[in-house]
């Protein structure tokens, strides 16, 4: 449910864009701890994930994690984590790849951060055809984790030619990162 922002909360979150620094990312974490405002938490993610603030990692995990805040704040919490690339949020975000809704934010903070910890996860996920297994099969070769490699060989031989190709790239990747290419 989003509702509408008060005169007042508006007026401080345009006082507080004035503001530079430090100010801004201690208003916008409190926005995030505290607020029931939507909008202005969508404001805070925002900001946190376009100016990539390592700083408020612990609060966007937490609103991630979070399944009192609606999905819509939970998945752009994932993806201000995926611009952020911070490694650190990604183990404690590993069960939310239950959630089907959360899986493409996921699969770019996982790839984004070359999370070796999610790679078990991601190669269960390739192994089962759908929506979202050609990202899955691009994270994997994003990440460029050895263990992928024979799950990936194997899809190479898929009757799908997307599959085929995907697979493909992303053993070829792997294969590039492994000689120091990437």
């Amino acid at each position: 449910m989003t509702t509408i922002p008060r005169r007042a909360d508006l007026l401080a979150l345009a006082a507080l864009l004035l503001l530079a620094g430090c100010g801004t990312n201690r208003y916008y974490i409190s926005i995030l701890s505290s607020s029931q405002n939507d909008l202005l938490k969508q404001e805070a993610i925002q900001y946190f994930g376009e100016h990539c603030v390592k700083r408020a990692v612990p609060v966007l995990s937490r609103v991630a994690l979070d399944k009192s805040q609606s999905i819509d704040i939970r998945r752009k919490a994932v993806w201000a984590l995926a611009q952020i690339r911070d490694a650190k949020a990604t183990k404690d975000l590993l069960p939310l790849a239950a959630e089907k809704e959360m899986v493409p934010n996921l699969l770019v903070l996982f790839a984004n951060t070359k999370s070796k910890d999610s790679v078990p996860l991601l190669i269960e996920m390739a192994a089962t055809p759908g929506d979202v297994q050609l990202a899955v099969i691009w994270a994997l070769g994003k990440i460029g984790d050895k263990r992928a490699v024979p799950i990936l060989t194997r899809l190479s031989k898929d009757a799908d030619k997307y599959v085929v190709y995907n697979a493909t790239q992303a053993l070829k990747r792997i294969r590039y990162a492994e000689y120091g290419g990437l």
